[in-house]
């Protein structure tokens, strides 16, 4: 199964990436993210290892993830081991008149049997909640520029 969603941040490459690369950042910024907790003694970037336990209607659904590669400001990757499945997200970001332009794909490589039959039912919902993930991000990167003084050296 592949994913693919292009979006747009009203914000610079480097404050999106940074809400990016940091689990605790990036579930303050997605409501639908209960809790993180980190696994690992690097907290952001590349080698950061951490738990997402997401509300996905009335349950709740917990994954473990891995921050696996990062070029600072222009692309990360998340990789991750779930129901019967190899995980990979990637974001890359490009700046643009509007902010920044990410383009996120996902792909799900099924291991088991019951992982194959199930992926494409469920990809419509994932699509749906990845765009809404990103919708939050935009949200929470303008709220963070907004809060955040004018450089006046400019």
């Amino acid at each position: 199964m592949r994913i693919e969603i292009e979006a747009t941040v009203r914000t610079s490459p480097e404050l999106v990436f940074s809400v990016l690369e940091d689990p605790d950042c990036y579930a303050e910024a997605v409501p639908e993210i209960v809790r993180t907790q980190i696994l690992s003694e690097i907290r952001s970037g590349a080698g950061t290892s951490f738990r997402e336990i997401r509300r996905q209607g009335k349950r709740e659904i917990s994954a473990v993830m891995e921050i696996g590669e990062c070029d600072e400001n222009e692309r990360i990757v998340f990789r991750s081991e779930m129901a019967g499945a190899d995980w990979e997200t990637v974001y890359v970001l490009q700046p643009d008149a509007a902010g920044t332009r990410i383009n996120m794909v996902m792909k799900a490589t099924p291991k088991k049997l019951v992982a194959r039959l199930l992926l494409p039912l469920v990809k419509k919902r994932i699509s749906q909640a990845l765009a809404g993930d990103l919708e939050a991000v935009d949200v929470y990167c303008a709220r963070l520029a907004a809060s955040r003084p004018a450089d006046s050296s400019a």
